[in-house]
């Protein structure tokens, strides 16, 4: 006999204090429930809003209000979008913060950062000059110009 979607969910789940409904299967590297259905992987509290509330719109995630990633409660569980998450996790204080120096990749520091707009304002060097004596690459003066990086100094 095949199992619905909702029996699945069901049988793989234990309640805790907080009335949370943790999904205890599979789990990403993140801690979101994972659940095979119709031929792939579906997010668990997806699957959760699926079977208690109906399709997700195409412009809608599954937000947690509980913030337990494998929590599958629906009533746990509201739609918004992306920025609305974005939004929730910085209000929250669960969001990383990887401006400047905080970055995994950055390469330069913020008083060579201020080196480089100060350049950029003189106008002696051209931005390929300025990247080469910085270690770095045109495109990045550009976004350092731009503001595109580095805006928060």
């Amino acid at each position: 006999m095949v199992d619905t979607l909702k029996e699945r969910l069901i049988s793989k789940l234990a309640i805790d204090d907080n009335q949370c409904w943790l999904y205890t299967g599979y789990t990403d590297e993140l801690g979101y429930g994972i659940i095979t259905h119709q031929g792939g992987g579906l997010k668990a509290h997806r699957a959760s809003w699926i079977v208690h509330k109906g399709d997700i719109p195409k412009d809608k995630d599954v937000l947690h209000k509980c913030d337990v990633r494998c929590c599958i409660n629906p009533d746990h569980l509201f739609l918004g979008t992306h920025q609305d998450n974005m939004r929730d996790r910085d209000l929250k204080g669960r969001g990383a913060n990887t401006q400047g120096m905080n970055h995994p990749n950055v390469w330069l520091t913020e008083n060579e950062v201020l080196e480089i707009r100060k350049l950029l304002v003189e106008g002696g060097l051209k931005k390929w000059q300025i990247a080469e004596r910085y270690k770095t690459t045109s495109a990045n003066i550009y976004r350092i110009e731009k503001r595109l990086t580095w805006r928060h100094i």
